[in-house]
């Protein structure tokens, strides 16, 4: 089947979404996370991470304020 397939007809898909992970959920973190969000309309923030298990709520509730619809970290994807 890998010999069918030809450098020419392999195209991405249509969607354009950037997923990104944070690691780091203290201030620099969510503030780079905001700006991120600010400065691209197909970003979502999809994963956070840090040491400090009430800094990823407080990270996931604070870019819920302003980007409810892109930030869609979830409890299975925080850490």
């Amino acid at each position: 089947a890998a010999a069918m397939l030809s450098p020419g007809g392999v195209f991405a898909a249509a969607d354009e979404t950037i997923r990104v992970g944070v690691i780091g959920a203290g201030g620099r973190g969510t503030d780079a996370a905001l700006n991120t969000l600010d400065g691209n309309p197909n970003v979502k923030i999809v994963a956070v991470a840090d040491v400090f298990e009430h800094r990823t709520k407080n990270f996931v509730n604070h870019l819920k304020k302003k980007h409810a619809d892109r930030c869609t970290v979830t409890p299975e994807t925080s850490f």
